[in-house]
């Protein structure tokens, strides 16, 4: 009698232990399953961010490179027409001095 219903007791405390750890099991896989699911869609998202951010920085790259090309070409042209000053302050020296001689030579004629 009693030791029957403390056997059949047991079995339900040990049927009913199974059938809840049959239920965390459960639910650890499917917590598992939704958490990998958000890695996946985090990953994703991240994924497409760094697209959008690369394809708005691109534009701006080549914009930054054609800026240094015109300021390289821009430093070539101060640097040609420093050296065309150079040459034409030189050549005005030249002219200034051939004056000066030949006002010199028409003093020296008028005397």
């Amino acid at each position: 009698g009693a030791v029957g219903r403390l056997e059949a007791s047991g079995v339900e405390a040990q049927q009913a232990a199974d059938a809840a750890r049959r239920g965390l099991d459960a639910t650890v896989v499917a917590l598992k399953a939704d958490l990998d699911e958000e890695r996946r869609l985090v990953a994703e998202a991240a994924a497409s961010l760094d697209a959008r951010i690369r394809a708005a920085l691109a534009p701006l790259e080549g914009r930054a490179q054609m800026a240094e090309v015109s300021i390289h070409a821009l430093q070539e042209s101060v640097g040609r027409i420093s050296v065309f000053e150079e040459r034409f302050h030189g050549r005005l020296d030249i002219l200034a001095d051939q004056l000066a001689d030949a006002e010199r030579g028409r003093e020296q004629a008028i005397e």
